[in-house]
């Protein structure tokens, strides 16, 4: 069966027709060539499966890893039906507040946490939908031990926004929630923001 041509964005691009052979070109080792046509977030968002959170621009101060008042996070609640998969965590220091030298956290646990004041800027473009899981910047935590370093901060009025790509490492089952912390305790505002896609179980 013949190839077929699809038109995208003014150029061409062979396309394979249903119940065809296609031919993949691979290298000398087997492994088959890829190139990327968009960013690897962008099926998901297009399928409006990617959310997006952040705190207030007056931003928040991170938590120590071993404390139980959490002010940025997110949980999937039990029986949602669906899995979390973090896909990227970014924060900057607000103003001209001067970060204090450490490591931020994704902090994990199994559990529901209490007193929750959910982020009220959660955006879908694609769908407009609220989400399942809650992303949150007040909430009450047990104490959690499991910790991910994320981004070193540094001491600096100029810091630069700094961004962590979670690649589909870390996926929050129903019941599990992940907070960022850090170590040690951050005197500075931060505002951080995390995106995230939803996915059935």
């Amino acid at each position: 069966m013949a190839q077929q041509i699809t038109t995208i964005g003014g150029g061409s691009l062979p396309n394979n027709p249903a119940s065809s052979l296609g031919f993949q070109g691979g290298g000398p080792e087997g492994a088959a060539w890829v190139q990327e046509i968009s960013g690897k977030f962008y099926a998901m968002a297009r399928a409006g499966r990617v959310f997006s959170a952040s705190a207030l621009v007056a931003g928040v101060t991170i938590p120590v890893n071993t404390a139980t008042a959490m002010t940025f996070g997110i949980f999937n609640p039990a029986g949602s039906g669906i899995n979390v998969e973090l896909c990227r965590f970014a924060v900057g220091t607000v103003a001209a507040g001067v970060a204090t030298i450490g490591t931020f956290l994704a902090t994990l646990s199994k559990q529901l946490p209490s007193s929750v004041t959910a982020a009220v800027n959660t955006v879908n473009p694609m769908s407009g939908q609220a989400p399942s899981a809650t992303a949150f910047t007040v909430a009450t935590f047990v104490a959690s031990t499991q910790h991910i370093p994320l981004i070193s901060s540094f001491a600096t009025s100029s810091q630069n926004a700094q961004v962590y790509d979670f690649d589909g490492l870390l996926v929050l089952p129903p019941g599990w929630a992940m907070a960022i912390t850090s170590s040690p305790v951050q005197s500075a505002v931060n505002m951080p923001s995390l995106f995230w896609a939803e996915h059935p179980q």
